[in-house]
């Protein structure tokens, strides 16, 4: 693959990931406002902003302890996305700034 391509391949695949973390995020505030409204309630005093409720309620492992196997699913989904996308942008930069010699010229 000519350099070029690769350097707008992990563009791609950044934006696609920022895309899909963002839409599981709704998906999995949908699920716990629906599913689990004491939960939701219960998180949504504690923090702001509801993508904050979001983020914080993934990382804290309590989605374990609903056993709801599909909100489970979106917080794995969530995590790899937002793991991909971050490795994605490292790379899409890493690739800009040390291996593209001929598009300085």
């Amino acid at each position: 693959m000519a350099p070029l391509a690769v350097i707008l391949s992990l563009l791609a695949v950044f934006l696609v990931c920022v895309l899909l973390h963002f839409v599981f995020a709704v998906m999995i505030q949908r699920r716990l406002a629906t599913s689990h409204p004491d939960v939701w309630l219960r998180w949504s005093r504690k923090v702001w902003f509801a993508q904050n409720i979001v983020l914080k309620f993934v990382y804290s492992g309590e989605h374990r302890q609903l056993g709801d196997p599909r909100l489970t699913r979106l917080v794995v989904q969530y995590r790899w996305a937002g793991i991909i996308s971050i490795l994605s942008w490292l790379l899409f930069v890493a690739a800009l700034v040390l291996g593209i010699p001929h598009l300085s010229n």
